[in-house]
């Protein structure tokens, strides 16, 4: 009983040997691999993880275990498929040196040894005021030698005021760089809002017109500061413009209008209208050899106007043109009469245009004679009377 035992216990034991022998024959003897995988490695620090670039061939025949290896210790594996160029095993490493194995069916592969250090950092503090960014914000490590970049945005409506680093301002900049960075730093943005448009002033002046008429614009117009605004006013038929009233003050249009310019505070405007009285006008031509247009007798407005034209006849011209009594000049056989506030008379006379003739001439010259003569004979007459008496 005895003897089998030891006889069981001899054959587990060669059982185990042979085992482990084969195992460590599997992982440690790749002789047989029809395919030799090689490769650049780098240690990402930002992303903390290894990258696997395949060179040779430059993309993996087959499925393969792509493993970290820190001497004979595996620190961390992934499964890579069969045609993958580029893989990632992510996962921080500490200080040390390591390669990257790869061993797949009848393909292995081993990188060189890489190195991961890690160098002193520093801190950049980046921080912006209101009405723009800075990115990166916050604080920010830079292992040393690097570089950093930052980039200064003002928001819509705001503009770049300053830009200080360290302590000293850059002016407006949109961007700056610390280079061979060997210490701490701050950058800060401050910025300010753009000015809107100026404010623009207005005045108001509110219009009114009573019965008789209209004024325009009417209402309340809305003018700009230094500006000027024209009212027009209309007056009905059979009425006429009583007082215009500008801020309680009495004013005279001029053709019906009234301007309020450099307007620089609220104004009013008021027109107040009266009946008109009718005034007769009577024309009439005391002489042949024309025409007055209008002519008769026929009335018109109180305050109005009108225009008469003489039109004289052929061989005569216009003699004389007298209103109530008033003689008045023509421009081109033309007069107006403004601001009829009576009844007028106008009264029009022609006179012939014809040359004299030679024999109107002479009669003229002896007549003048004949006068002269009367004349001298009076004188002399009187004279000799004068010295006859005592």
């Amino acid at each position: 009983m005895n003897c089998t035992k030891k006889v069981i216990g001899m054959f587990l034991f060669a059982l185990t040997l042979t085992l482990l022998l084969s195992s460590t024959a599997i992982v440690s003897d790749h002789s047989d691999a029809d395919t030799s995988v090689t490769m650049d490695v780098n240690y990402s620090y930002a992303n903390e993880g290894v990258v696997v670039r395949f060179t040779s061939p430059t993309t993996l025949p087959v499925n393969c275990t792509v493993s970290i290896m820190n001497g004979m210790t595996t620190v961390d594996s992934v499964e890579a498929n069969q045609g993958s160029s580029t893989i990632f095993i992510e996962g921080a490493l500490t200080a040390g040196t390591y390669y990257v194995s790869v061993v797949g069916n009848g393909v292995v592969g081993t990188s060189s040894p890489f190195t991961v250090s890690f160098a002193q950092t520093y801190t950049i503090v980046a921080s912006a005021g209101t009405g723009g960014s800075i990115s990166p914000s916050g604080n920010v490590s830079v292992f040393s030698g690097e570089s950093k970049e930052f980039t200064i945005t003002a928001n819509s409506g705001y503009s770049i005021s300053s830009v200080t680093v360290d302590g000293m301002s850059k002016g407006v900049i949109t961007s700056y760089t610390f280079s061979n960075v060997a210490e701490e730093h701050t950058i800060s943005a401050t910025f300010t809002a753009n000015p809107g448009p100026t404010p623009t002033t207005t005045h108001t002046i509110v219009a009114s017109a009573g019965t008789g008429g209209s004024i325009s614009p009417s209402g309340t117009s809305t003018v700009t500061d230094g500006s000027s605004k024209t009212f027009t006013v209309i007056t009905d038929s059979g009425y006429g413009v009583d007082k215009v009233l500008v801020d309680g003050s009495v004013v005279i249009l001029t053709d019906g209008k009234y301007t309020f310019s450099n307007v620089a505070a609220n104004h009013t405007i008021s027109v107040s209208f009266k009946a008109l009285m009718k005034e007769t006008i009577t024309v009439e031509v005391t002489t042949d050899g024309g025409s007055i247009s209008p002519s008769g007798s026929f009335d018109v407005d109180e305050g109005s106007s009108q225009t008469f034209t003489l039109t004289p006849e052929d061989g005569f011209k216009v003699d004389k043109v007298t209103v109530n009594g008033n003689e008045v000049s023509l421009d081109n056989n033309k007069f107006t009469v403004d601001n009829i506030t009576s009844d007028l008379e106008i009264q029009v006379s022609f006179i012939s245009d014809a040359p004299i003739s030679g024999n109107d001439n002479t009669m003229i010259i002896i007549i003048l004679v004949i006068v002269m003569i009367l004349i001298i004979s009076g004188t002399a007459y009187y004279l000799l009377g004068v010295k006859k008496q005592p």
